[in-house]
């Protein structure tokens, strides 16, 4: 009797396990990231965008629910003065900012193979900031990590049962700075 339990409660993990697999996803998105301080009394130096990506690992709870994991790359932003030229004492001055995301994604369908979806989690970043020195030529970097937050609106289609294609819009906050990233992307479900 124990091992008719053993095997039911076996077949019954494998049977939850493919249920659980047939929902996962995988996805990436390339679009351009742009950067915007918090504090309009310009404490924040001006940046110039770059290209920024994000991969990710997500799995359908429901129809109307996902949880995804996402590695996330900002690009590398040119750092300007407080008014925005730039500082004739340095040669270069970039700010690179990479992360960890893990959020929640709700979906509304509005039809078979169209949905809108709004994504809310948590940032684990670290950003990279090199300063060379025009005079000397020596580089200054200086590295800061923290958890912040990620916040996000997109559209779905689903062009067959394994492929589909995004439009998303997502702000990835780091300290002071909200990083905003507009891609397109693609997925598949396995």
């Amino acid at each position: 009797m124990r091992h008719l339990f053993s095997l039911f409660v076996l077949m019954a993990a494998l049977f939850a396990t493919e249920i659980a697999l047939s929902q996962v996803y995988l996805g990436a998105s390339y679009g351009v990231a742009e950067p915007t301080g918090d504090d309009p009394a310009n404490r924040i130096p001006e940046m110039d965008g770059d290209a920024g990506y994000r991969v990710y690992l997500g799995n359908r709870l429901s129809e109307k629910f996902a949880m995804e994991v996402a590695y996330v790359d900002l690009g590398e932003y040119e750092v300007g003065s407080v008014a925005g030229t730039p500082d004739p004492t340095e040669l270069r001055d970039t700010l690179a900012i990479t992360g960890i995301d893990a959020s929640v994604l709700g979906k509304l369908p509005l039809s078979q193979r169209l949905a809108v979806f709004a994504r809310i989690g948590i940032f684990s970043w670290e950003g990279e900031r090199v300063i060379e020195d025009a005079t000397t030529g020596q580089l200054g970097t200086f590295i800061a990590d923290e958890i912040d937050y990620n916040a996000g609106l997109g559209l779905e289609y689903r062009y067959m049962n394994y492929l589909g294609f995004t439009l998303e819009f997502n702000n990835y906050h780091s300290d002071e700075i909200d990083n905003y990233l507009y891609g397109a992307g693609v997925y598949f479900n396995f």
